[in-house]
């Protein structure tokens, strides 16, 4: 369709961002920065993935990190099944691909943390195949430029099917990531309708309904968590638990427990109840929060000093030493790093 690839690849072309994956493109590179961005923001991954790729530069380094090791340089970006699923994806392309992403869907697909998103933008960006790429940027933009009147699953598939019939046979890839480029820069929720290349041609536009399409998906309502947090030290270590399971499964935290706004204020006898341990209590830090999927948790710190290095069940003495090699949740990590910071009482 040349009304609509022409002048979206002139428009590609000038103003499209600098950003690294795009430059020295590999299949791990695209890889590495389609799983990143995921859920996150550009500027936000841009120095994870420059840092990423100078701890692992190929498949095979990656493969052979430890797992906490890849936890540690995810910390900060959240959803941290991404980083497993990567861990476990680049040992299963060791095991069976040799150590190189295959071009094939199929091939890509049975590898652990890849979906058709992603699958595709490899096959498109790193191998320059025909293959389309669907993410929430080209739903806005195919959505809006024809007036689908669809939504959620369905929308995705007449969006994909419409991609198929349109993505020019010559550098198909480049009008792939052009659309995700012009989601991002342009046809944004709030569309800068004036900038858009396709504007001439876009159905909503034509007909000032933007902002009806794509129809709006339901949104979840944020669950908030109201957590106790214990920051017990004795000496040199605090106590820690190492989730092994859920979202948060292989990331360090302080011990916590869930409660409701009544309790609160009742933290002290609550850990001094709750641990067999020899302790007493130093002080009570600020309340803070962290959100993470569709959750928002409230953490209230309550500092103690332990008086031996008796072990307790699920948790573990860390050296201070020994932390910077520890991934933590935001919210912990920000708390473990005040206690870090502050001087010995």
């Amino acid at each position: 369709m040349y009304i609509f690839d022409a002048p979206l690849k002139r428009w590609f072309s000038q103003l499209k961002r600098k950003l690294p994956w795009r430059e020295a493109t590999s299949p791990y590179r695209v890889w590495v920065s389609e799983v990143m961005l995921q859920q996150t923001q550009v500027n936000t991954v841009i120095p994870y993935f420059h840092r990423w790729m100078e701890r692992f530069p190929s498949i095979k380094d990656l493969s052979n990190a430890d797992v906490d090791t890849v936890l540690k340089a995810w910390e900060g970006l959240g959803y941290y099944a991404r980083a497993r699923h990567l861990h476990k994806g680049a040992q299963f392309v060791v095991h069976r691909f040799q150590a190189k992403l295959p071009e094939d869907q199929k091939k890509l697909l049975s590898i652990p943390g890849i979906g058709s998103y992603t699958a595709g933008a490899i096959l498109s960006f790193a191998f320059k195949r025909r293959f389309v790429a669907v993410d929430s940027n080209v739903l806005r933009v195919i959505a809006r430029f024809f007036a689908l009147p669809f939504e959620n699953t369905l929308l995705h598939k007449k969006v994909e099917a419409l991609l198929w019939d349109i993505l020019p046979k010559n550098q198909p890839y480049i009008s792939m990531e052009a659309l995700i480029e012009l989601g991002a820069l342009v046809c944004k929720k709030v569309p800068l309708c004036v900038k858009c290349p396709l504007n001439a041609h876009c159905s909503a536009y034509k007909t000032k309904a933007t902002h009806i399409f794509p129809f709006k998906k339901k949104r979840f309502e944020t669950t908030v968590l109201h957590r106790l947090v214990a920051i017990i030290d004795y000496k040199e270590s605090i106590l820690l638990k190492q989730q092994t399971s859920g979202l948060m499964k292989g990331l360090w935290e302080l011990p916590y427990i869930d409660t409701d706004i009544e309790q609160i204020e009742k933290g002290e006898a609550v850990f001094m109840e709750l641990f067999s341990l020899p302790m007493r209590f130093m002080e009570k830090w600020p309340c803070i929060s962290h959100t993470f999927t569709r959750y928002k948790a409230i953490l209230y710190p309550y500092r103690f000093r332990a008086s031996t290095h008796q072990l307790l069940q699920e948790c573990t003495w860390v050296k201070k030493l020994r932390l910077s090699k520890c991934a933590f949740p935001a919210g912990h990590r920000t708390l473990v790093h005040k206690w870090e910071t502050q001087p010995t009482k």
